[in-house]
């Protein structure tokens, strides 16, 4: 069962799409909206521009590709807890199995200028909702930090307080204890290396920083 268990997790981590799985004439762009609201998305190496914008260009050149993750910092509750300085991500979508390189780099990006990243607090998507569960089921090299709701019911400590609403609501879907969901957790990368890789095999958009 370990055995199973260690391929399976090994197998999941190696079928991530990697900087050098980019098409010819995409890069990712990390382009910052204005209070710290940032965007990670593919884009035309060319003109910086998200390949979301040219449907028949996108369609010519490279099929129906596109990823984009947006990501804003939490900021204070109505109860003033802010989820332990995280960022939080707002809006996500992307080609089949394109999403989680994407966010890995927010995660990175959020680890390194945060408290780390948290999922959408009042809703998640089911494809989202696989992409944190393999995060909290097979990644050794994020860290999990439990957090609590608002009303304190996993410590008496405020500080990792935050809204659970998303868990809430996948506890009720499908069974269990919401803190026991995947959302409830913060993730933090302590280290840059999709963004490396990214820079090393030329697949940054020039304007790209963390």
């Amino acid at each position: 069962m370990k055995l199973l268990f260690e391929n399976w997790r090994k197998f999941l981590n190696e079928g991530m799409k990697q900087p050098a799985d980019l098409p010819d004439g995409i890069q990712v762009r990390i382009e910052d909206l204005g209070g710290q609201d940032l965007v990670f998305m593919f884009v035309d190496e060319e003109t910086g521009k998200d390949v979301r914008r040219d449907a028949d260009k996108m369609r010519d050149k490279w099929g129906w590709f596109y990823g984009f993750v947006y990501i804003r910092p939490y900021g204070k509750d109505s109860r003033g807890f802010d989820c332990m300085g995280a960022f939080e991500v707002s809006s996500t979508g992307a080609s089949s199995g394109w999403g989680p390189m994407l966010y890995d780099l927010a995660m990175e990006y959020a680890t390194k200028n945060g408290g780390g990243l948290v999922s959408d607090r009042q809703g998640v998507s089911e494809d989202a909702y696989a992409v944190w569960k393999k995060y909290m089921d097979y990644r050794d090299d994020v860290e999990k930090v439990q957090l609590d709701d608002l009303e304190n019911s996993l410590t008496p400590e405020d500080a990792d307080n935050c809204t659970q609403l998303s868990s809430i609501k996948w506890a009720e879907k499908s069974g269990g204890e919401w803190h026991y969901k995947p959302i409830s957790m913060l993730y933090r990368k302590n280290n840059t290396e999709m963004f490396d890789k990214l820079k090393s095999a030329g697949k940054l958009y020039h304007e790209s920083s963390i």
